[in-house]
C-alpha cells in the first residue's frame, strides 16, 4: 500500500464545500503517528513535489490563539474584527496551497472550537482561504503529546484519519546516505495543475457512480448512516452524514487516481471506519450494478427487480448524479434517457424516482428543450412529487 497515492487522492478531489463561491479542492486529513516518524517531512516534501504555491505549518499549541484569528481587534469602524495574521492572508491569497496543522492533540479545548470552522469551512477568524488551499493535519497520540488533549468528536468527524509509521527501515537507511534528498518512497508525482485537470475531466461520471453505490448501500443499511462509536472505543473514524458524504467523494477520487482496492479501502476507512467499508464492499460485490454511463448511452438496459430495491435506488441515484452537473458530458441526450427510464420505473415504484427527479429538475436543466415525451413524463411525476411534499402546490 502506497500512502502517497492515498494522500494524493484525498487532496485532489472535488469537495462539496465552497469558499468564495467556488467548489473547494481536497478532503481534510489527519495523519497519526508516533513522535519522530517524519510526518512533517512527508507533508512538506509532498507540497514541494506537487508544486503547491503556498505551504505553511501552523501549530495551535506553539502559536496560540492570536495565530488562529480568535482574538478580537478593534477596527477603525468601531467594531471588533477577527483578522488572521497578515503573513497567512498574504501567503494564501492566490494559487494552490497546503495548510498544515501540526500537533493537533496539543490543542487546548479553547482552541479546538475555532479549529472546527478552519477544518471544514476554511475560515481563520474573519478570513476565508482560497478554494485551492488544502487542509491537512498531523499529530501524535494523546499520550505522546506534550500536554495532550483528546480532540472533540466534532473535530474527529471532520477529518479523515490515516496512520503513518514512517519510512521502512531499508528505505530510510538508503535515504540517510543522501541526507534524504532522494527518497524512493516519495516518487515524483504529476504537478498539481495536471492532477486537477484530470479530476475535472473525469469527475461527473466518477462521482455519479460513487454516489449511486453509497446511496444504494445506505438505502439497504440505513442504520450505518450515522453510527457513533461506543463509549471507550478507540475508533477515530466513524460514519455520520458528513463523513459518509466524504467517503463518497473519496470513492470517486480513488477511481480517478487508479488506487488499488487496498489503497481505496484505506482511504474510505479514514472517514467512516473499517467496519463500514467491509460491509459496503460486501454489498457492492453482491449488487451486480450496471455501468451507469453505458445505461445513459443506451448500450444496456436496466430492469427493476422487486427483490432488490436497493439496486434500483443505486442505479437511479447514479443516473441522476450523472446528468445534474451543468457541464456534464452528453447532458441533454443522457437526460432524455434518464426520463425514459423514470417513465418505466414510475409505473412500478413511483416513490423510488421522486427524490432523484427533484434533484434533476432543480439542476437548471430546461425540460422544455428535451422534447414532448420528457415533458409528458414530468407532468405524470409532478403530482407524485406534490403529494410527497417535494414541491409546493401553486395556488
Amino acid at each position: 500500500m502506497n500512502l502517497m497515492n492515498v494522500l494524493i487522492a484525498a487532496m485532489f478531489c472535488r469537495s462539496s464545500e465552497e469558499r468564495r463561491g467556488v467548489t473547494c479542492w481536497g478532503l481534510p486529513l489527519l495523519i497519526w503517528g508516533e513522535p519522530g516518524t517524519g510526518k512533517t517531512r512527508l507533508l512538506s516534501r509532498l507540497a514541494k513535489q506537487l508544486g503547491l504555491d503556498a505551504y505553511l505549518r501552523m501549530s495551535p499549541a506553539e502559536q496560540g490563539e492570536g495565530r488562529f484569528g480568535v482574538v478580537p481587534v478593534p477596527g477603525a469602524d468601531g467594531y471588533l474584527h477577527y483578522p488572521p495574521p497578515a503573513d497567512v492572508a498574504k501567503r494564501f491569497e492566490t494559487g494552490r496551497g497546503l495548510l498544515f496543522l501540526d500537533e493537533l492533540t496539543c490543542a487546548s479545548p479553547a482552541l479546538q472550537a475555532p479549529l472546527l470552522g478552519l477544518v471544514q469551512l476554511g475560515m481563520l477568524g474573519g478570513y476565508e482561504f482560497s478554494p485551492h488551499v488544502r487542509i491537512v493535519g498531523a499529530t501524535n497520540e494523546v499520550q505522546d503529546a506534550a500536554g495532550g488533549w483528546d480532540p472533540s468528536s466534532g473535530i474527529m468527524n471532520r477529518f479523515g484519519h490515516l496512520d503513518f509509521d514512517g519510512l521502512e527501515a531499508h528505505i530510510w537507511a538508503g535515504a540517510l546516505l543522501s541526507n534524504f534528498s532522494n527518497v524512493d518512497d516519495y516518487a515524483l508525482v504529476e504537478s498539481a495543475a495536471a492532477l486537477e485537470d484530470k479530476v475535472i475531466a473525469q469527475w461527473p461520471t466518477a462521482y455519479a457512480r460513487a454516489a449511486g453505490l453509497v446511496s444504494g448501500f445506505i438505502s439497504r443499511r440505513p442504520d450505518v448512516l450515522h453510527k457513533r462509536p461506543t463509549k471507550g472505543s478507540s475508533d477515530k473514524a466513524w460514519p455520520s452524514r458528513r463523513s459518509c458524504h466524504y467517503a463518497t467523494v473519496a470513492l470517486a477520487s480513488a477511481k480517478i487516481h487508479g488506487l488499488t482496492e487496498q489503497e481505496e479501502d484505506v482511504l474510505l476507512s479514514a472517514f467512516v471506519g473499517a467496519a463500514w467499508v467491509s460491509e459496503f464492499r460486501y454489498w457492492v460485490d453482491n449488487a451486480d450494478l450496471p455501468d451507469v454511463a453505458d445505461l445513459a448511452d443506451k448500450k444496456i438496459k436496466f430492469v427493476h427487480d422487486e427483490r432488490r430495491p436497493d439496486r434500483t435506488l443505486a442505479v437511479v441515484g447514479a443516473f441522476a448524479a450523472l446528468v445534474i452537473p451543468e457541464k456534464a458530458e452528453k447532458r441533454v441526450d443522457r437526460a432524455v434517457a434518464y426520463y425514459q427510464l423514470i417513465a418505466e420505473l414510475a409505473k412500478e415504484v413511483p416513490d423510488y424516482v421522486i427524490a432523484p427527479t427533484k434533484a434533476v429538475l432543480d439542476a437548471k436543466l430546461n425540460v422544455t428543450t428535451l422534447g414532448k415525451s420528457v415533458q409528458v413524463v414530468v407532468s405524470q411525476i409532478f403530482p407524485l412529487m406534490q403529494a410527497a411534499g417535494w414541491v409546493k402546490v401553486q395556488k
